[in-house]
């Protein structure tokens, strides 16, 4: 998936015999131009199944197989912002209808991503509906923005201030003891101890607080718990009813500290 550069001023940089050798070029410049790069439904293999369509292989095969990929593919992992780990057909029609061994695509993604981060060392989001090709539309992406124009809406994600599925998992927040609340998207360096918070919209909602992939707190909406940590790069990230938030990024070298965002966040 790739959005927000511009696409004729990207291929007026790059004649067509240069990409006919280095197709890879394309999304190095595409990324220079202030372009995303996202990776759709990366773990979506063959399911176990008598329909055909749920037979195919649709996943991105540097993640789930050592096979050789073309050049403008390996970069195109390298370069990626964003994972798609909500998509609809692939939640829908392939977890729920064709496979029913183990917890889908949605869940296994969002836990490689949290592996990912750790293993590229870089900043990484889960996105929902960056191939989204049907004949309606369904929010699957939800963002805290500056304001509501396409300028603010590109920040807003270019920051990994977005959440997946429910709005709600964008009310993470998390400050050192005594310090500034950060949103989703923010890194905090020197840390030991962290709180956290956020708020559930539905009655009854659980909050999960997920660091590294494992819950450490369920608090209730509004309240503030307290997290340890080990001093080495974690990533924290809330789930809440259906939804999932972005990571915040604690004692990451690779995404240091661009200091408080303004409260006035618009969701």
């Amino acid at each position: 998936g790739m959005m927000f550069a511009d696409l004729g001023a990207v291929l007026d940089q790059l004649p067509v015999a240069d990409l006919e050798k280095h197709p890879e070029a394309f999304m190095q410049v595409w990324v220079a131009q202030g372009g995303m790069v996202s990776i759709n439904h990366p773990l979506v293999v063959p399911a176990k199944t008598s329909l055909p369509v749920g037979r195919n292989n649709l996943s991105f095969r540097p993640w789930v197989s050592n096979d050789e990929v073309p050049p403008e593919i390996t970069e195109a992992g390298r370069l990626a912002m964003g994972v798609e780990v909500y998509n609809l057909p692939a939640a829908f029609l392939r977890d729920n209808l064709l496979s029913h061994d183990g917890p889908g695509t949605y869940a296994q993604t969002l836990t490689r991503l949290d592996a990912e981060i750790q293993k590229q060392q870089r900043r990484l989001m889960p996105v929902g509906g960056t191939d989204s090709h049907e004949g309606f539309l369904r929010a699957t992406t939800f963002v805290l923005a500056h304001d509501r124009t396409e300028a603010g809406l590109k920040e807003a994600v270019q920051a990994g201030r977005v959440c997946v599925k429910d709005p709600q998992a964008c009310s993470l927040q998390v400050r050192v003891p005594g310090g500034e609340w950060q949103p989703v998207g923010a890194s905090v360096a020197h840390a030991q101890t962290i709180e956290v918070k956020a708020r559930a919209q539905a009655k009854g909602a659980v909050l999960r607080m997920m660091l590294d992939g494992t819950t450490v707190a369920t608090p209730s909406s509004d309240a503030i718990a307290k997290v340890a940590l080990d001093g080495k790069c974690q990533v924290l990230r809330l789930e809440v009813g259906e939804g999932a938030s972005a990571p915040i990024y604690l004692n990451c070298p690779f995404a240091a500290p661009k200091g408080p965002v303004a409260a006035n966040l618009a969701r």
